[in-house]
Parts: structure tokens; C-alpha cells; sequence
């Protein structure tokens, strides 16, 4: 476990730790932990300069970005609008990306979403826990990979719930991405999201052996999330989330110490790649990656702690599920993209 003095003591080093120009892409820091992190990194790095992506620019600029320039005065930050649930609007602002940038050292990717019931379909016929949770987080680190490979320390951070994976459903129809309604259920739906997130990883880290992959669980954190979240089953969910959220302000993580711990994982070296523990540029930070063997590939909870190589995702990989779940996704992208021209 990472002690919060460990990780306050290595955040306000990060000025002398990380040389200036460090260059992030942030999907999901319009609010809750996204924002938090972002704050963090804002106040501790040198001349930063930060993508963010999401809905409205007009309203990030009223609401937060006065605060993140009076913590930092060198600090960059570009707002890209797009519905990061499409991923027409994602491949927009990665190309516009790859052509300001030549490398990059985080992608960090948060989006919420906070359907219940029946699937609620975006405008490619993606359900939206799929498509936040899963296709579009995958489709930016597809499109943003060459950037981070031109870094000399990547990260790539989902921040969903490493380590609580449950076993994959494969319908008949070999639908794991829930697209046949027959198949879809809200719960699954995530447990799905979940389980995909770390097959998906798990295959990146083994093609791109440059990057770190990281898979994390924050815990329960008092933010909005879950308000809205059950503000969105009727009557009932409504009066649950009053009931819920004096609760949640008193039991779960600040906005603020969650923040604190992703800046930290986003930085520290007891995360490094498969090339940076092969190559000897890095000692083991003493994290477990998943699979053993510096795989660059962590699934890391809320503490800061790691899941090894676990009997559920051994045996989905040796089905090799990780590489036909990431061919399920590029034929998804393909299909929609294609649609869209």
C-alpha cells in the first residue's frame, strides 16, 4: 500500500523530477476524478501542456479553467471539443493531436456514464457503457499510440475497476461488445466493459513494449458519479441518491486525495514498461504487473497495490481472448468508422 505521505512527498517533487514540456492527453477531466488529477498534475509539473477533451469548451473555461492557470502560469491547456462516446469525434481530435505533437507522456481516460436499464444508443448504434467504457477509450490509445511510443517513459491510465474482473460473456453469436440488445443487461454491460478494458491492455502491452498499461480501481470516491447514476432509474433512483450522498461524503476517498493518487500513478517509476525493467533503464518499481515477468501491463486498486496474473484472466488468455476481443474492436471500428464517410 502507498501511504498518502509517500505520494504527497512525490508530487510536489514532480518539478524537479520531470523536465519541462510534459504533455498529456486527458479524456474525462471535465469533472470527478479526471478534473482532480488534472489539478495535481497542473501544480506540480513545469510548463505542462494538457489536451482536454470533452463536451463543452465554454463551460470548462468558466468553471475551471481560472483555477488551473492561477496554480500554474506556464501551464497549456487545449480544449478539444467532442462526445468522446463517438468514435468519429475521437478520431477528429487524434488527428489534430498527432499533428501539434510529436510524443506523449500520459493519456489518462475517465469518461463516466451513467446509463441504466435498457442500452441507451449513441448516435453509431454503440450502447454508452460500451462505447465510454470501453471502444473509445480503446480507440484513443489506437490512434494516440504513435505519439507515446516517441516518449521516453509513456503511460496510458483507464481508470474503471483493475482487478474486479468477472468472467466474460460470450453469447453464441460471439457478441462480447452487447451490440445484439438480446444479449445486454446494464449490469453485464459493465462487468463486460471491466473485463475488456484489462484483455485489451493485456494486448497492447504485449505489442508496444515501450508503454506502461494501467488498469485502475479508485475506490469509492465522493464524487457525482453516483448521484447520477441512480438519478437515472426514475423516482426511486432519485430519492436513493439523496439518501446516498451524505453517506458517500462521509465514507468515501476526497475528489481531492483520489486525485493526489492518480497523479502519482500517472509519474511514478514503481510502474515502468516491459522495455524499461528488459533494458535495465529502470529498476522494478516493486510493482506486480499482470502476468509477471515486467509485462507493462499493471491492474492497480485503489491503495495503490497491484493484481498479478489471476486464474480468471490466465484462462480467458489462454483462449486467447485478448487478441480476438481487440480484433472484435477493430472490426467494430472499421464498421462505424466507414459508415460515418
Amino acid at each position: 500500500m502507498t501511504s498518502i505521505p509517500t505520494i504527497l512527498s512525490h508530487n510536489a517533487s514532480l518539478r524537479e523530477r520531470i523536465a519541462p514540456g510534459f504533455v498529456a492527453v486527458f479524456a474525462g477531466a471535465t469533472s470527478g476524478i479526471g478534473l482532480a488529477t488534472l489539478k495535481v498534475l497542473t501544480a506540480s509539473l513545469v510548463a505542462p501542456r494538457f489536451y482536454v477533451i470533452g463536451h463543452s469548451k465554454a463551460k470548462f473555461t468558466l468553471q475551471h479553467l481560472p483555477d488551473l492557470t492561477s496554480s500554474n502560469a506556464q501551464v497549456e491547456i487545449i480544449f478539444l471539443e467532442a462526445e468522446v462516446s463517438l468514435l468519429k469525434d475521437v478520431d477528429r481530435v487524434c488527428n489534430h493531436i498527432l499533428t501539434e505533437e510529436s510524443h506523449l507522456d500520459l493519456l489518462f481516460m475517465s469518461p463516466e456514464s451513467v446509463s441504466l436499464g435498457e442500452p441507451q444508443y449513441t448516435a453509431e448504434n454503440i450502447d454508452i457503457i460500451i462505447a465510454l467504457s470501453y471502444l473509445s477509450r480503446m480507440r484513443l490509445t489506437a490512434n494516440l499510440l504513435p505519439l507515446l511510443n516517441h516518449d521516453e517513459s509513456p503511460r496510458v491510465i483507464s481508470i474503471l475497476a483493475g482487478g474486479h474482473e468477472k468472467p466474460l460473456f460470450i453469447p453464441h453469436d460471439q457478441d462480447v461488445l452487447l451490440r445484439n440488445k438480446e444479449n445486454y443487461t446494464t449490469t453485464r454491460a459493465v462487468n463486460q466493459a471491466i473485463t475488456l478494458n484489462s484483455l485489451a491492455f493485456s494486448h497492447l502491452a504485449s505489442l508496444n513494449p515501450r508503454v506502461s498499461f494501467m488498469h485502475v480501481y479508485p475506490g469509492w470516491v465522493a464524487t457525482d458519479f453516483l448521484n447520477k447514476f441512480l438519478s437515472n432509474g426514475g423516482m426511486a433512483g432519485k430519492i436513493a441518491s439523496w439518501m446516498a450522498w451524505p453517506v458517500t461524503k462521509f465514507a468515501a476517498m476526497s475528489p481531492e486525495e483520489c486525485g493526489q493518487r492518480q497523479a502519482f500513478l500517472a509519474t511514478s517509476d514503481r510502474y515502468p514498461s516491459r522495455e524499461q525493467i528488459l533494458s535495465g533503464q529502470v529498476e522494478d518499481g516493486g510493482a506486480e504487473s499482470h502476468g509477471g515477468g515486467g509485462s507493462g501491463f499493471y491492474r492497480v486498486l485503489e491503495d495503490g497495490r497491484t493484481v498479478g496474473k489471476t486464474f480468471l484472466l490466465g484462462r480467458i488468455e489462454e483462449e486467447e481472448w485478448s487478441e480476438k476481443v481487440w480484433s472484435l474492436a477493430e472490426r467494430v471500428f472499421r464498421e462505424v468508422l466507414a459508415g460515418m464517410n
